[in-house]
């Protein structure tokens, strides 16, 4: 009878495919929650966003962003002349278990941007964590697009920003 040498071979290798795989889907998880919410956010379609955004995100920023594009004298002229947005997603970093960031390219008719997305894994679902800051929470909200007070001013930077994008590392 002939002994199978080579069956703790094919495992190890059977075990490292598994291995690959889950880490392929999990990084596909993740481009998939960014290129939604990205897709979303930049063609102006704020609710379509919120199956990709964190618990955070959907409760500060897409309400602020719905609230903003309803004013009066927003401008809806430029939002029409600047879709459709074309998202073209670059390199992603895992910095925990539970967060990451993904670099993107946005092209739209009237410009070109480079920047970032922060994601967090928020009940087992990777999703899209772009919380605004109180500065631009006040922006957002004001009734007016009025020159800030110095005063004003004053007291928004001296509040905590929440940051949205990891630490730069040299």
């Amino acid at each position: 009878m002939k002994k199978h040498t080579h069956r703790p071979t094919l495992l190890a290798l059977l075990a490292a495919c598994l291995v690959l795989a889950g880490c392929h889907s999990e990084e596909a998880r993740m481009r998939q929650a960014a290129q939604g919410y990205l897709d979303a956010m930049g063609n102006y379609r704020i609710a379509d966003a919120a199956p990709y955004a964190t618990q955070a995100t959907r409760q500060i920023t897409l309400p602020a962003m719905l609230h903003f594009m309803q004013r009066a004298d927003f401008d809806s002229t430029y939002m029409r002349s600047n879709t459709p947005a074309t998202i073209t997603l670059g390199a992603l970093q895992r910095h925990t278990d539970s967060t990451a960031t993904i670099l993107y390219h946005k092209s739209t008719p009237l410009s070109e941007t480079d920047d970032s997305l922060r994601l967090h894994l928020e009940g087992g679902q990777w999703l899209a964590h772009a919380v605004l800051n109180p500065m631009a929470r006040q922006l957002m909200y004001s009734d007016t697009m009025q020159p800030i007070s110095r005063e004003n001013l004053q007291r928004m930077i001296s509040q905590p920003i929440v940051r949205t994008q990891p630490p730069a590392q040299h």
